[in-house]
């Protein structure tokens, strides 16, 4: 947690999470000792995985080992990341908020209004995908705090149909059947492509990515909990789907991106093809910052040229800062695509622009001097 790498402390957290959730026997005592030091991080301006680190809180809750002292202050530092620059961090502040009215509803009774104050006031978020965790965690509060129970209780038999809709909707894809409101020619195109490249470009990413997953333990696992992971993965995937077919891409790749499921974004980006210029700023970065981390993956190569190649387009037509892209990010892009200019061939049947071509093209664009990629 104390290195300053977002990476690092995304994983620290996402670990932590997992521990907590999984534990069969959880020491509730040592637990507690946690939300005190989660508080001081959230409260912390360096600590940078806010969005990675609330969701330890939900746990903490779910295994009833939310300190009563603790509450107050964490109530408090949970307040500050709905108000964050960072969609990702207010959309986890709005769904840790959710877990302690579903699973500390005994200690937070009385400490309701303050909570849906802030909530009504962030409910009318830009993003989707926050706009629906707020409203999802407003009314549960609601509900705690004895109004709008009724509504409280249709909004999550709605939540619970759609998790019900997405599964269905899966299982009939994995049986090849097709729901005929589902995806367009492009979407259809983009699969068979996908799958005539020896191999669907989703069953080579399940095995790089199973290569970089740290194994857990060998202990036994809380089946519960990956269930409910499942289950976000196939609702966020329905959702996206929806919003792919309605044309509102950035809705789309948010649902995709909110869930941190690096297979879910591949899949997404396979399916809808290059987005870069119907993304919003924060979305495309977003974005960008997993093509920077897949561009090195021999079998998700293609994938990232097509990204890359329109993003030339795009700085190309209106100029070094478009898309609000950091100078940190530009780098980042850069030195990769040097590293992969020299180390790995574009896919047989590539026919754009060549990773020599694109890196003098978008060094040229920002402006940014390569001799210093060739030290």
């Amino acid at each position: 947690m104390g290195e300053q790498n977002k990476g690092v402390q995304s994983r620290a957290s996402t670990c932590m999470a997992k521990m907590v959730e999984c534990a069969s026997d959880p020491p509730l005592p040592a637990f507690q000792k946690l939300c005190p030091r989660i508080c001081k991080l959230l409260n912390n301006q360096n600590f940078m995985a806010k969005a990675s680190l609330l969701p330890v809180v939900a746990s903490l809750s779910q295994v009833g080992a939310i300190a009563p002292q603790s509450l107050e202050a964490l109530q408090l530092s949970i307040h500050e990341c709905l108000g964050s620059t960072d969609w990702a961090t207010r959309k986890a502040a709005a769904d840790s908020l959710s877990a302690l009215a579903l699973h500390s509803s005994n200690l937070i009774a009385d400490r309701a209004s303050s909570t849906i104050t802030i909530l009504e006031g962030c409910r009318f978020d830009r993003m989707k995908p926050v706009r629906d965790s707020m409203t999802e965690a407003l009314q549960l509060w609601k509900k705690i705090a004895g109004k709008g129970e009724d509504g409280a209780a249709d909004d999550l038999k709605a939540l619970s149909h759609d998790g019900d809709n997405a599964q269905s909707a899966e299982s009939s894809e994995k049986n090849g059947s097709k729901d005929p409101s589902a995806g367009d020619k492009k979407t259809q195109t983009s699969d068979s492509v996908s799958e005539g490249k020896g191999g669907s470009i989703i069953d080579k990413a399940v095995v790089i990515l199973k290569k970089k997953s740290p194994a857990l333990t060998d202990r036994e696992l809380n089946p519960e909990f990956f269930q409910k992971l499942e289950t976000r993965g196939l609702s966020s995937w329905s959702n996206a789907m929806h919003a792919l077919q309605v044309g509102d891409m950035d809705s789309a790749y948010a649902e995709v991106l909110s869930t941190g499921d690096d297979l879910l974004l591949i899949k997404l980006m396979d399916r809808s093809g290059p987005m870069v210029d119907q993304l919003s700023n924060e979305i495309a970065n977003e974005a960008l910052h997993a093509i920077v981390q897949f561009l090195m993956e021999q079998d998700l190569f293609d994938i990232c040229l097509s990204w890359i190649q329109q993003l030339v387009k795009v700085v190309i037509e209106n100029g070094h800062d478009a898309l609000g892209i950091t100078m940190e990010l530009k780098k980042e892009l850069l030195l990769n695509l040097h590293e992969a200019a020299s180390t790995m061939d574009p896919p047989e049947n590539w026919e754009g622009a060549v990773p020599d071509q694109l890196l003098l093209q978008l060094a040229s664009a920002w402006k940014i001097e390569l001799q210093q990629f060739d030290k």
